[in-house]
């Protein structure tokens, strides 16, 4: 999909903004399609591939970034009141690293 200008669709149609009420009505399928593809690109490609798919994350001062979270953001918003909780961030889990001895 890379090799063949994949990646060229595949952010084209995520930093879509949909303005008619019926393409809004479709845009919520269409993104967590494009979320699953890209996390799939992450997951599975290795060397350059991957590097490229890093790389469009970075173009246009990170605008595709932010067009992520804001997608997260929604998404996020949208499970926690359907779960009738507020979400939060993930802790991160550090242990500091112990000497040998």
């Amino acid at each position: 999909m890379i090799d063949l200008g994949g990646l060229k669709i595949v952010f084209g149609t995520l930093m879509f903004q949909p303005q008619s009420k019926k393409d809004r009505a479709d845009a919520t399928a269409t993104e967590m399609h494009l979320l699953q593809i890209i996390t799939q690109l992450f997951l599975h490609c290795a060397d350059v591939r991957y590097l490229r798919v890093l790389r469009k994350f970075q173009e246009q001062e990170m605008l595709k970034t932010e067009r992520i979270v804001e997608l997260l953001v929604k998404y996020q918003t949208r499970v926690s009141a359907t779960a009738g909780h507020r979400w939060m961030p993930p802790a991160t889990h550090c242990s500091p690293i112990r000497a040998a001895g």
